[in-house]
């Protein structure tokens, strides 16, 4: 079953169809009553007309009977008296029989209307005869002069014709018709002003203020009111679009505060994104990006507007593109905070780029922010590597001997191997600093370093441990006499001088050798064991004398 309502024009339908339903019930109203007073009035006429016909009938035929032709003359013309009759006479076959002024007036109307069948009908009629010409507007009558009707048909027989015309009461019936119709007009344009009325104030009226607040509603003038008094349908409409008009204005006056929260939060979104390092995409599950938002445009290789629905492995180097799929997989399932690191090169420079990928709650999107980590990575090398190397030879410092010491302990017991550690002692140092500065000491640990370090393998460590104090870690030996070597390897390493500043300088070391897992078996047991053996040597222990050459 349709739902569908169909509306039409109410103000011009009730106008319109008030003025002609009154047109039509005015016309019915003086149709009938027309009608009904013309019947009335023939059928009254017709009655009295037979009336006076078949009394006079009577008469007439005494008075012949009785030879009184005067008195039958004189008879008729009293019934001229009475104004309506057009013609009265008397007529045998078609002879008229008395000659008067009236009959023979008589006689022409009838002659005029004489070849008409009902004329001759009536003119030959045996019996009392109306009919009645609505043309003509009067009646034509015709009775047998006898006692008794009817009669045999005789061509002696004598008739009364009479002529009654009602044109006066016709046109009388006709003045009354206009003056009640225009009584009745009259009524109903009186009718017609008052329900027009009543339909403007209480209909018209009504919905043209609801069209009002409607048009106002559509332009957002939500403080509209529909005004209508009343508990009608129109009142309670009124009041349905009051109620629907103030949530409306309510809702509104939500949205519009939630709309500048909206903007004010967008402004300082912007704000924040403009002030931070990062970029910041928003992305769906299959990659594809719906926003950019950069403060720092030159960590792009584009502009933000052309990174907007085009996928990441799109914009993204090969290797750069498959780790971002991965990590776009891997949010997505795991619904956590996801990290990613991965090198670019943007305009002939590499850099290092920290990506983090997070979901937002209720939505298949994420948000991705990108930070260039390249000089962040670069610190963290440098104090990495000023937290395990010595500042002054580059070495490596304590910290990092120690924990490849313990790995070279763990890889000697694993490969069933010897490892050493070599513990070298720049001889007479402190002379070196007090004479000659700190400056041109440096410059010789710094040389004696780098003289260790070259003549080892690369998997050897050589490290600082504080001030004149180196150590040396050396694994994958298989007998004591090939640490043996070593140790007179290093001791000659120091027969040659050290040129700094133009200048030779002989230095002596002392050399103390611990072995694992002879002598120790962690990394603060051979410490322990070593201090000891660079005065007082047990395993090796090899010494030379400290020159200081002057040039």
């Amino acid at each position: 079953m349709s739902n569908r309502v169909i509306s039409i024009n109410l103000k011009q339908t009730l106008t319109w169809g008030m003025v002609l339903c009154g047109l039509v019930i005015s016309s019915l109203i003086i149709s009938i009553s027309y009608v009904s007073q013309r019947d009335m009035l023939l059928e009254s006429y017709e009655t009295k007309l037979r009336q006076n016909l078949t009394h006079l009938g009577k008469h007439l035929f005494t008075e012949f009977v009785e030879g009184n032709n005067n008195q039958v003359s004189l008879t008729l013309e009293d019934y001229y008296s009475d104004s309506k009759y057009k013609a009265l006479f008397l007529i045998q076959g078609e002879t008229l029989i008395n000659e008067t002024q009236h009959s023979a007036i008589g006689l022409q109307v009838f002659n005029q209307v004489i070849s008409q069948a009902q004329a001759t009908a009536t003119l030959r009629t045996l019996d009392l005869t109306v009919a009645f010409d609505p043309n003509q507007q009067h009646f034509l009558a015709a009775i047998p002069i006898s006692p008794k009707v009817p009669v045999a048909e005789s061509a002696d027989v004598v008739r009364l014709v009479a002529i009654y015309d009602v044109s006066t009461v016709f046109l009388s019936l006709k003045q009354q018709l206009i003056t009640k119709a225009s009584i009745l007009a009259v009524f109903l344009i009186l009718f017609i002003i008052a329900l027009l009325s009543f339909t403007h104030y209480f209909i018209h009226k009504p919905i043209k203020r609801l069209i009002q607040v409607g048009d106002a509603l559509s332009t957002k003038s939500l403080s509209s009111r529909a005004d209508i008094v009343g508990h009608g349908e129109l009142g309670v409409l009124a009041k349905q679009f009051n109620v629907m008009a103030q949530t409306l204005e309510k809702n509104w006056q939500q949205q519009l505060q939630s709309t500048q929260e909206l903007q004010r939060r967008h402004a300082l979104i912007n704000s924040v994104f403009e002030a931070l390092p990062d970029i910041f995409f928003i992305i769906n599950t299959d990659g594809t990006i719906l926003e950019c938002h950069t403060g720092k445009s030159d960590d792009l290789y584009m502009s933000p507007e052309q990174f907007i629905n085009k996928k990441m492995a799109e914009v993204l180097p090969s290797h750069a593109a498959k780790q971002f799929s991965q990590a776009i997989k891997s949010a997505n399932q795991r619904h956590q905070l996801t990290q990613i690191e991965y090198p670019l090169t943007i305009a002939d420079q590499a850099k290092l780029f920290e990506a983090r990928l997070s979901p937002i709650p209720g939505t298949d999107q994420l948000v991705i922010a990108v930070r260039d980590i390249t000089e962040k990575k670069r610190q963290e090398e440098v104090i990495l590597h000023h937290a395990f190397y010595d500042s002054l030879t580059d070495l490596p410092n304590r910290f990092l001997a120690m924990e490849r010491l313990a790995q070279q302990l763990f890889d000697a017991e694993r490969n069933d191997e010897l490892a050493v550690v070599f513990f070298i002692d720049l001889d007479d140092f402190k002379r070196i600093n007090d004479s000659l500065g700190h400056e041109t000491g440096d410059q010789i640990l710094i040389a004696s370093g780098e003289r260790l370090k070259q003549s080892l393998r690369e998997q050897d460590t050589v490290s600082r441990l504080s001030g004149d104090e180196f150590i040396v870690l050396m694994g994958g030996f298989k007998h004591t006499a090939d640490i043996t070597s070593v140790a007179d390897m290093l001791i000659k390493l120091f027969h040659h001088p050290i040129i700094v500043d133009d200048k030779d300088f002989n230095i002596s070391v002392s050399i103390g050798v611990a072995i694992y897992p002879l002598d120790a078996n962690s990394p603060k047991n051979y410490l322990a064991a070593l201090i000891p053996r660079c005065t007082m040597p047990k395993v090796m222990v090899a010494t030379t004398t400290v020159y200081l050459i002057k040039r």
